[in-house]
């Protein structure tokens, strides 16, 4: 196996206690404030039913999602030699809020979730959130996306036994319209079901990848296995599943290949985004952690979103990542 000499050690991590980090309860968003001369940028939407209040925290649980995932494609640009004028590899830039926060479009739904819901078809598992982002798209000026990538999560899963229903499988991304552009559809469950997964702070997510107690959820994987997760397991794979679907976003197809030789496939553009807690240490199936491929890197250093002028720095600072 490629050692690989991570980058991702801004701050040391003070053992595994966790400070108490804001969790503010966000508003709707006023849509007649939106700048609509954002361009190349990654933009996000938040869209919960009319009967499904924004949780507390979730603003910062969404930027500590994108600040990683941001790192995780820096870092991954920087081993295979693909870095900007500053001599840093290479990552896509946020629509950011004044406060330096990503800058979230909260938008609550015309309907309650059992609407939503309802559009539930097994022949069409993008169904649920086909109709939210149906909504959603009916409510948003067109040029908001126009030239940008954009990721909509909605809010309608529901825990039900040992599985999880109205989540649009695990998400969908794919080129959308524009130069560079693409968008993401992902379901809220990978914040978590009952518990949490994305950590309010970078700093305390590797703590929650190591989680062992049960999760409750069983998953189907690729080959068919269906498995009872840890929590630690849920939030390693579905903290990669919008992790991977960004990647399509970027025009990014998938790789299944042996990248290190080593008998493990574990390209996020594969079914690597599964052991995406492998980057922080996470113990057992994986020790062999989420990386990018050769070949999508190299796809990446002359995708438009991957060579704007980056303004600000939302490296995780006070996280970081183990290579084992």
């Amino acid at each position: 196996m490629m050692l690989r000499p991570w980058t991702f050690t801004l701050a040391l991590m003070l053992g595994f206690a966790s400070a108490l980090a804001a969790q503010s309860v966000p508003e709707p968003t006023d849509l007649a404030t939106l700048d609509l001369t954002v361009r190349h940028r990654v933009r996000t939407v938040y869209f919960a039913p009319s009967d499904r209040p924004f949780p507390p925290g979730i603003r910062e649980r969404l930027d500590t999602w994108i600040r990683l995932t941001r790192q995780f494609y820096r870092d991954e640009m920087d081993y295979w030699g693909y870095r900007n004028e500053d001599g840093r590899g290479k990552t896509f830039v946020i629509d950011q809020a004044p406060d330096g926060m990503w800058d979230v479009v909260f938008m609550v739904g015309e309907h309650d979730a059992a609407h939503y819901q309802s559009f539930e078809n097994p022949g069409d598992p993008w169904a649920v959130g086909g109709e939210c982002l149906g909504e959603i798209l009916s409510r948003l000026p067109a040029v908001f996306h126009n030239d940008n990538v954009t990721l909509y999560f909605f809010d309608t899963f529901e825990v039900e036994g040992e599985s999880i229903r109205y989540t649009c499988n695990g998400g969908s991304g794919a080129p959308w319209e524009g130069e560079g552009a693409g968008y993401v559809l992902q379901g809220t469950h990978f914040l978590g079901a009952g518990f949490q997964t994305v950590a309010l702070r970078p700093a305390d997510q590797a703590e929650i990848f190591m989680q062992t107690e049960s999760s409750g959820i069983r998953e189907i994987r690729w080959d068919s296995q269906t498995l009872l997760l840890t929590r630690g397991e849920f939030a390693s794979t579905y903290f990669g599943v919008p992790v991977h679907e960004i990647g399509h976003a970027f025009y990014l197809d998938h790789v299944f290949t042996d990248t290190d030789g080593d008998g493990v496939e574990n390209n996020v553009m594969g079914n690597g985004f599964r052991r995406f807690g492998g980057r922080f240490g996470m113990p057992g199936p994986d020790e062999h952690p989420t990386i990018l491929s050769p070949e999508n890197a190299a796809e990446l250093d002359t995708a438009i979103m991957f060579n704007q002028e980056d303004p600000f720095d939302i490296s995780a600072v006070g996280s970081h990542y183990l290579w084992r």
